[in-house]
């Protein structure tokens, strides 16, 4: 009978050596469950974050070409009321650029007649013929577009102008 007992004994020994095992396994198994449980709702909750994100920027985008449209139609509707507004003005202003056109082409001759020029943001009289021709001259190259040349210039290129020519007294440098 001590076979027996000892036989026993080794069998229950081992009986609570596999049950310890199968716990031990079982426990391993729930920690591998959980894991991978917690792994999934980590994803899960990442894929949701990432939607939301993707949900935001779109919709901030839409906004944003929303309003770009927006912007760009207000944009449309102004200009086009600035349009109408220049065109109603359009005639009105032609006409007083035509009244101040005139005024500064009659002021511009009574200063000729009274013999003034303008210089260095002064207004000056000529005290010569030559200065007022020259000054009409220059103000007759500058309404065609073209360099001024004086009267002694266009003297020497016509060839009338030589070393022994006299020079007047008005056109003295």
């Amino acid at each position: 009978m001590a076979d027996w007992a000892q036989m026993v004994a080794n069998r229950d020994a081992e009986i609570e050596r596999l049950k310890e095992l199968l716990q031990y396994e079982h426990n391993r198994a729930n920690s591998a469950i959980d894991r991978e449980e917690t792994a999934e709702k980590a994803a899960e909750e990442l894929r949701e974050e990432r939607d939301r994100y993707r949900s935001a920027w779109l919709s901030a985008r839409r906004r944003a070409a929303d309003e770009a449209n927006f912007g760009m139609e207000a944009l449309d509707r102004e200009r086009a009321r600035q349009a109408s507004y220049v065109r109603e003005l359009q005639p009105l202003i032609k006409g007083r650029m035509d009244e101040v056109q005139r005024l500064r082409a009659f002021a511009n001759e009574v200063r000729l007649i009274l013999g003034w020029t303008h210089v260095d943001g002064n207004w000056m009289t000529l005290h010569s013929p030559a200065l007022h021709e020259a000054r009409h001259e220059l103000d007759e190259a500058q309404k065609e577009n073209r360099p001024f040349v004086d009267r002694n210039g266009r003297r020497a290129a016509r060839g009338e102008f030589d070393e022994g020519y006299p020079i007047e007294a008005d056109e003295a440098p």
